[in-house]
């Protein structure tokens, strides 16, 4: 979460230098670059930022539902085998608690509980940031989302 406050420089104004990363194609060649490391194969590394974007009413709050209780039950995601259960965080800060109840049935068999469904958060503060880095903490979440 760190990484996600310093990348958007919240609170601060953007900088204007950016980092510059270079080198040769020779070296790109011969460089050992491992494979990441998979939650769901091809889908969601275990490690970085990953954004579902589009536009509305296509389906990106359902995949992120789907993937947050399939990763929780160490299941099935879009028809691939999650590779390692984790608990995880869905931030849906538009539905209403019968709505979620409807489609949480609709893509779980059952509850697993380590799934935590977040509904009411407040601004993307640096104060509201640091809290939801505190709850991914508390929670030991592997993976949190945030469907807008």
């Amino acid at each position: 979460m760190r990484l996600v406050i310093e990348w958007l420089q919240v609170g601060k104004e953007k900088e204007e230098t950016a980092e510059i990363e270079e080198f040769t194609d020779e070296e790109l060649w011969n460089a050992n670059l491992p494979e990441p490391s998979w939650l769901v194969e091809g889908l969601l590394p275990e490690t970085g930022l990953t954004l579902i974007a589009g536009k509305p009413k296509i389906g990106k709050s359902w995949l992120a539902l789907s993937i947050a209780t399939g990763i929780a039950h160490g299941g099935e995601v879009a028809g691939i085998q999650a590779k390692k259960q984790a608990n995880t965080i869905y931030l849906t800060l538009e539905d209403t608690p019968r709505r979620l109840k409807k489609r949480l049935k609709m893509v779980e068999e059952r509850p697993s509980g380590k799934c935590t469904i977040v509904r009411k958060f407040g601004k993307m503060t640096p104060e509201n940031l640091r809290r939801l880095e505190e709850k991914i903490k508390e929670k030991n979440a592997k993976v949190g989302f945030n469907p807008l």
